[in-house]
């Protein structure tokens, strides 16, 4: 009746140390589909900031960063970075966002005429 005691606890024990872990696992993944989430709004913010930036005049959008390298931080703790390369009348505008351990990324290019 000992052995029986013993046996039934221990696998009472180990079934709850597996909830746990699986509990522990599924809340690290619901943080990264937040983090996911607002590295993709991120990185859409950069990539119309450069493309607004793009259709403007020099020194009127500082707001959202200058091209052809910029940075910049939200207050969630998102932050996008743009990258805007032009060859000969095509321009790449490459925009990555960045929130704890996700990182998403979009790139746009487009022909002047």
């Amino acid at each position: 009746m000992l052995l029986t005691v013993i046996l039934l606890s221990s696998a009472i024990m180990g079934a709850a140390a597996l909830a746990g872990l699986l509990i522990i696992y599924n809340s690290r993944n619901v943080a990264d589909v937040v983090s996911s989430g607002q590295a993709i709004f991120a990185a859409d913010a950069g990539l119309e900031c450069a493309l607004y930036n793009s259709v403007q005049s020099p020194g009127t959008a500082e707001d959202c960063g200058q091209p052809p390298a910029s940075r910049v931080r939200f207050s969630n703790g998102a932050e996008f970075e743009t990258q805007t390369d032009t060859v000969g009348s095509t321009t790449t505008i490459h925009s990555t966002g960045h929130s704890n351990n996700a990182a998403r990324s979009f790139e746009a290019s487009y022909v002047q005429i």
